[in-house]
């Protein structure tokens, strides 16, 4: 491959380090599979809007909600619970709606959805029916506090916005204020529509690296193909010549954290009991220096066998791993300090060397 391609994959490499980490802390709202849908997430936000509420906050939350729409000169008393899905005369339902003596709110909460609903329905139920007398205010909440195109009544409010106004509100009360579960489940709440937003914000990311990368990582996955493909082929020749005898070879697709690994192992072994698959793996490792590693499987029928392995290898720099399948001790061998490729035939050699010795040892 020509140097000037390596240097466009390893730019493409180099700019996938550079995407964001998600590193969220859970909340007991993400731990369900609905945590991330309007429909709770607004259920929540409706139950901590009241001042009556059961959770005894008063109108910190709603304060907030106003403060974020610069509208803090409004009552924060309503009339009413709040309510969810209002059903408009169109049919339409509208997310929430907060009522007091002299306005009424519509919110519409828009977590993931592009802003398609029928807003023109949401305005005439205000403007047309029982709450015609009272101040009207439309609202959009969603991550980035964008408003619905041709609706001039409509505010946006963007989460950020209004999360920042509830968590100084929320400060103040963890000081003046005795600690309750419902303070804090609302913290938890807050967490967990900033985890949303994280969500969000990585997932655009995300998308954007892949789709204007996509050849490249194409061709990164074809190189990494074709070079675990020839590094089993090398390093099987060599073993075949080392040990004068056919080698049996096969890669792992489906080894611990989906990691490539490949399996060698001497067919002698198999010829002479169908039972025995005694091999080594040479896998890709991200805890080890080289990011290689070697596993060491040794078959064993008696006690005697498992007991006279483990003394021998305690003497060798390797992990014991335990027993795998009730007839195989396993070992694990970070040995492997570069991924030059002599080095690499050599340290497979050398543990296939020591395991042959091995499985001669124990069946004499």
């Amino acid at each position: 491959m020509e140097t000037s391609v390596y240097q466009h994959l390893q730019r493409c490499i180099n700019d996938f380090k550079q995407l964001p980490k998600v590193t969220t802390e859970t909340t007991i709202f993400s731990i369900g599979s609905r945590g991330y849908y309007e429909n709770p997430t607004t259920d929540i936000l409706a139950f901590f809007c009241d001042p009556s509420g059961e959770h005894k906050l008063g109108a910190l939350v709603l304060s907030a909600l106003l403060e974020s729409l610069s509208l803090p000169e409004l009552k924060t008393q309503l009339s009413n619970a709040p309510a969810r899905e209002v059903v408009t005369q169109t049919n339409s339902r509208i997310d929430l709606l907060l009522e007091s003596d002299d306005w009424v709110m519509v919110i519409e909460n828009k977590i993931y959805h592009e802003q398609n609903n029928p807003f023109d329905s949401y305005e005439a139920y205000v403007q047309q029916g029982i709450f015609r007398d009272k101040a009207p205010i439309f609202v959009v909440l969603s991550p980035t506090g964008d408003l619905p195109d041709g609706y001039p009544q409509w505010q946006g409010l963007s989460y950020p916005t209004f999360i920042e106004k509830l968590k100084a509100r929320l400060a103040e009360h963890f000081i003046s204020q005795p600690l309750s579960k419902w303070t804090v489940l609302l913290r938890d709440f807050l967490l967990h529509l900033e985890n949303i937003l994280m969500d969000s914000k990585h997932l655009q990311a995300n998308t954007d690296f892949i789709l204007n990368n996509y050849q490249e990582l194409k061709d990164i996955a074809q190189l990494k193909n074709q070079v675990f493909i020839q590094l089993e082929a090398d390093i099987k020749q060599h073993l075949a010549a080392v040990f004068e005898q056919p080698i049996h070879s096969k890669p792992i697709k489906t080894w611990s954290k989906d990691n490539d690994a490949i399996r060698f192992a001497l067919s002698q072994w198999l010829e002479r009991d169908a039972n025995n698959e005694s091999d080594i793996v040479l896998f890709m490792d991200n805890q080890s220096t080289s990011g290689m590693a070697i596993n060491f499987y040794l078959y064993f029928t008696t006690e005697e066998q498992k007991e006279t392995a483990l003394n021998v290898l305690a003497q060798h720099p390797c992990r014991y791993l335990g027993v795998e399948a009730d007839s195989y001790v396993c070992f694990t061998f970070n040995t492997i300090t570069s991924t030059d490729l002599d080095h690499l035939k050599s340290e497979v050699e050398d543990k296939l060397k020591l395991l042959q010795e091995l499985d001669t040892l124990i069946r004499q």
